[in-house]
């Protein structure tokens, strides 16, 4: 046996050896790396997907797919995780990681529209590769995972934060960074970086300046460009255009400008740079980017005044119709910018005062106006059915109401029901119904403190209440007022709900309704609105003992209804006025206005006085504050409404009623003037002041305004308020100060909270607007990135507690420039360390792994050990 199997075993060693041999080859054939995609390392690729990257290159999207699909490809070779990343102003995560072959099939659209990474990136006038690193930073450093690559596809210019530092993160996690640049430009880019006036200059005087702009020339550039002018001043507009000599090589230059003799007041000039003359075919094709074509600045004349007129849009018209009825300012010396509460922040640096026409003050930047009067601006509010939605009587004044010279008058405000009974039959339906829905919100506004809201439908029956307002307590304070406004905004929300979910539908019993109404419980007294178009489909008998029975039991109830016809016939209106008492009428609302007006009216009437009111000059003694404004006295037109109010400590009255009401008053507030008019120039209020002549013509408010607008003591703040990168510099701190300052930043146009901040002594070096202070005077901080976007697209205030006590809190405007593309911010990126790019052909080669099985080094060891074995047997 042992001859046989010596035999045999001779005979089986070779065959045995070679097919080790041969699996010991296959097991040492080159394969992927990866270990699986749990710890898989991370390609991920940038693109740089801002205007001037893909603008101006007509083959950029066929190069980007192009360069992705190589990186793919690497990617299902070595056995890693694939990732896109797109940036321009904002950073998108286009592709997740996750297998590359997913994405090739994205790529080739076998899962929808093929990749574009254009889609989704949002706005492309800037270039945050910073921002798109940081987010790559995190997939390719990640715990779990392999050291992995980035590859950046684009030119490397970024705006915003310089990305060196994380450039240099990348590289000390052992992470690969490459850099592919696209072709040259296809199309030409011009840009305009500065526009530099005088801010002041002499009335009538020639107005110079400069304008610094940039160059990049592509593949096809422009024979000429101009830059064209418009200066709009008080006696108009006019235009003309600058040639431009571009420099060949591209960058940038200055352009010296004549703009000629400036009028009084306030002078805007644009500027808008273009390739070619109008009209000639070398602006055909257009600048590429053309958003950074445009800048704006102003300047102003010496001893002119520039004030402010800021109202709502739908009351924009009626703010120039009192102001300037003839279409210009007609007030020596003074000039109109009309603005609504939006677009005053942006605005109010360039007014001596404000006018507020009928605005509440929380719907004004309050923050920012009370800065602007403090340090020596001009403010006056004048009030009518808007005003009144933050003017309560009771209530603590906070912001911008306790700089105002009058204050609402005190009056009893015992708790009250409001009802509104609201008609829901389907002769309602339509425009009647639609009418009621649009007024609901304003009945809301204009319930008081103490009252408490609700809204009952009827049809054949009365429905069941809902409540839509709570009552709240008048508290005082921020914190009050502030809760007060989400009450209020909570109310209007649900009465738009229950109004919307309605479906006018049946038929009406109006009268069995109201007694119905009559006989529920209330422990207070009921102001109840019935709104109807008066189609009663109810057969009564006895109709007229049943409402002197009615409107008995009302009385008895402490119920007073008010009978509101909706678009009704005179059919109906003949039906409506036997429900009501003696002595009353049906109101009538055919549009919007109407019942809006009603809704005031009755809700917060106590706090108006209506009727034909007599206005005098008040009585003033020389040396007075009231004498200096207007020395003179006599009578004026009257008035048709008046706000309640009463004069505040250290305010005098410049006009009263002839019931002794203050209707005009001034008063000084720090370094500042303040005024208050208790109506509004408008039909309905005091419509004798407005559509005639206007200020000029008797010229009433005009010795007021001049007063309010001498702005010649401005203060400039104490502190100086800076923003580099990612860092708020504050200069200026004295000794009184201690090192850590809190502060507050808060949003310009609503006084909305952003962020409690910490001021700090800075560690040097200090920013570069504050070399050579006194670092001791210097605080700062670091603001995030979510906050400093915020504030890029909306400016906000700086509020900081002041150390004197008495003092009002320091507020210091607070606005980021948005980084522009290809503007003064973009920058070249500079490798903190050597990139190893190469083409994406080449490394797709050299990237075959040279990594083998484990066991291929095994089989090969035993293969070559039976082969010697085979041939030591055989020469036996």
């Amino acid at each position: 046996m042992s001859a046989r199997f010596s035999g045999r075993g001779r005979r089986a060693l070779g065959p045995l050896a070679c097919a080790l041999l041969f699996l010991s080859a296959w097991l040492l054939l080159p394969r992927p790396t990866g270990e699986g995609r749990r710890d898989a390392a991370l390609r991920c690729c940038l693109v740089d997907a801002s205007a001037s990257a893909y603008r101006t290159r007509d083959g950029w999207l066929r190069w980007v797919r192009s360069e992705l699909r190589g990186q793919a490809l690497l990617a299902r070779e070595a056995g890693e995780d694939f990732a896109v990343i797109v940036f321009a102003a904002e950073v998108t995560r286009a592709f997740p990681p996750a297998d590359p072959e997913e994405f090739l099939d994205r790529l080739d659209g076998r899962r929808g529209a093929p990749f574009d990474p254009r889609v989704g990136v949002g706005q492309d006038g800037a270039t945050r590769l910073a921002d798109a690193l940081t987010v790559a930073l995190e997939g390719c450093t990640a715990p779990e995972r392999k050291p992995g690559q980035v590859v950046l596809l684009g030119t490397g210019d970024y705006t915003g934060a310089d990305p060196a530092s994380l450039l240099r993160r990348l590289d000390r996690a052992g992470c690969r960074f490459e850099r592919h640049t696209p072709a040259a430009p296809d199309l030409s880019e011009l840009a305009l970086l500065e526009l530099d006036v005088p801010p002041f200059v002499e009335a009538d005087a020639p107005l110079a300046g400069r304008a610094r702009l940039a160059y990049r020339p592509g593949r096809s550039t422009p024979t000429s460009a101009a830059l064209w002018i418009e200066v709009e001043g008080a006696s108009g507009t006019r235009a003309f255009s600058v040639p431009l000599e571009l420099p060949p090589a591209g960058g940038r230059f200055e352009v010296a400008l004549r703009l000629g003799a400036v009028g009084f007041g306030r002078t805007v000039i644009r500027a808008n740079a273009q390739f070619g003359m109008r009209g000639t075919r070398d602006g055909a094709r257009g600048d590429p980017v053309p958003e950074n074509n445009r800048l704006e600045a102003i300047t102003k004349a010496r001893g002119e005044l520039v004030i402010g007129a800021v109202a709502e849009p739908l009351r924009d018209a009626a703010a120039r119709r009192w102001l300037t009825p003839s279409g210009h300012s007609s007030l020596q010396g003074v000039q109109w910018v009309f603005a609504s509460p939006e677009e005053l922040p942006a605005l109010i640096e360039q007014f001596d005062a404000v006018i507020s026409f009928d605005l509440a003050p929380r719907e004004l930047p309050q923050g920012l106006l009370e800065n602007f009067v403090r340090r020596g601006g001009g403010y006056l509010a004048t009030a009518g059915w808007g005003f009144l939605k933050d003017w309560f009587p009771g209530r603590e004044l906070v912001g911008l109401a306790r700089l105002l010279p009058l204050e609402p008058a005190p009056r009893d405000s015992p708790p009250r029901e409001v009802v509104l009974l609201v008609d829901g039959s389907g002769s309602m339906a339509g425009e009647p119904f639609e009418l009621v829905r649009g007024a609901t919100l304003d009945l809301v506004a204009a319930a008081l403190p103490s009252d408490r809201v609700s809204l009952r439908f009827f049809r054949t029956g009365l429905g069941p209440a809902r409540l839509i307002k709570s009552r709240t307590e008048s508290t005082g304070g921020e914190s009050g007022r502030s809760q007060t406004d989400r009450n209020a905004l909570e109310a209007q929300r649900a009465a738009r709900r229950l109004i919307e979910l309605e479906v006018p539908e049946g038929s009406t019993f109006v009268l069995s309704s109201l007694e119905h109404f009559a006989e529920a419980k209330y422990e207070d007294e009921v102001l109840a609105l019935l709104l109807t178009d008066g189609e009663d489909r109810e057969g009564i008998a006895n109709f007229s003992a049943r409402t002197a029975a009615l409107q008995a039991r009302l009385r008895a109830t402490r119920k007073r209804v008010v009978v509101v016809a909706i678009s009704a016939e005179e059919r109906a209106l003949s039906f409506l006025r036997d429900l009501v008492p003696d002595g009353e009428e049906v109101l009538r609302a055919e549009k919007l206005s109407d019942l809006q007006g009603i809704f005031r009216q009755e809700v917060s009437g106590a706090q108006v006085r209506f009727g034909d009111i007599a206005v005098h000059v008040a009585g003033r003694r020389r040396g007075s504050l009231a004498y200096e404004i207007e020395g003179r006295g006599g009578a004026l037109p009257n008035l048709e409404r008046l706000v309640r109010n009463r004069l505040r400590e250290g305010a005098e009255v410049l006009w009263e009623s002839d019931r002794n009401e203050p209707i005009l008053a001034a008063m000084r507030v720090s370094s500042g003037r303040t005024a208050c008019l208790s109506s509004l120039p408008y039909v309905g209020w005091a419509g004798n002041y407005t559509d005639r002549a206007g200020l000029g013509e008797p010229r009433l408010f005009a010795a007021l305004l001049r007063w309010l607008a001498r702005r010649g003591e401005f203060v400039e703040p104490e502190l100086e308020v800076r923003v580099e990168g990612e860092e708020l510099w504050v200069a200026g701190f004295d000794s009184r100060w201690p090192p850590g300052v809190g502060a507050k930043i808060v949003g310009a146009a609503r006084d909305e909270e952003l962020a409690d901040v910490v001021l700090l002594p800075p560690a040097p070096p200090l920013a570069d607007a504050f070399v050579g202070s006194d670092p001791r005077r210097v605080r700062c901080t670091t603001l995030s990135r979510e906050l400093r976007e915020r504030l890029v697209a909306h400016p906000a205030l700086l509020r900081i507690p002041h150390t004197a006590p008495g003092e009002a809190d320091l507020l210091l405007p607070l606005c980021l420039p948005r980084a522009a593309e290809f503007g003064q911010a973009e920058k070249e990126l500079i490798l903190p360390f050597s990139s190893g790019a190469g083409p994406v052909a080449d490394r797709l080669r050299a990237s075959r792994s040279t990594d083998q099985h484990p066991l291929g080094l095994m089989a090969l060891a035993a293969g070559l050990g039976l082969l010697f074995a085979a041939a030591l047997l055989r020469s036996r």
